[in-house]
């Protein structure tokens, strides 16, 4: 739900479906809510500042998982946050990547970015 972020966590769970009701066959809904990772679009490609010698990080969210999240990047974990706090994942090195954020309810969310090198300054005469 893309208003998330501005819903009080009552109000959240006011707007979640109900459960099913007694009798009815399970369904895929039962088992994971979706979720969407914030701050930044798949397919976005950044850039080291001039000068700086310091790897880029992405600062994320993952919205609508009440729960924790895992965080991987290319596969590999890189950590956790509780709900929708933010995560902060390096991004030591030119090249693509890809980031999952990971419910515990098996719901999940991938971003796919590009990270290039910092610009080349031109040499002052």
């Amino acid at each position: 739900m893309l208003a998330t972020p501005w819903l009080s966590v009552d109000d959240g769970r006011a707007a979640a479906l109900p459960p099913l009701a007694q009798g009815c066959a399970a369904d895929s809904l039962d088992v994971a809510s979706p979720i969407r990772i914030a701050s930044l679009n798949s397919g976005v490609t950044l850039r080291r500042a001039p000068n700086s010698d310091q790897p880029l990080r992405a600062t994320l969210n993952a919205l609508g998982a009440p729960d924790p999240v895992q965080w991987l990047l290319n596969d590999r974990l890189q950590g956790s946050s509780e709900g929708d706090a933010l995560m902060k994942i390096p991004l030591p090195q030119r090249g693509d990547y890809r980031i999952t954020a990971l419910a515990r309810d098996g719901a999940f969310a991938t971003l796919r970015l590009k990270v290039l090198g910092p610009p080349d300054i031109p040499q002052s005469r």
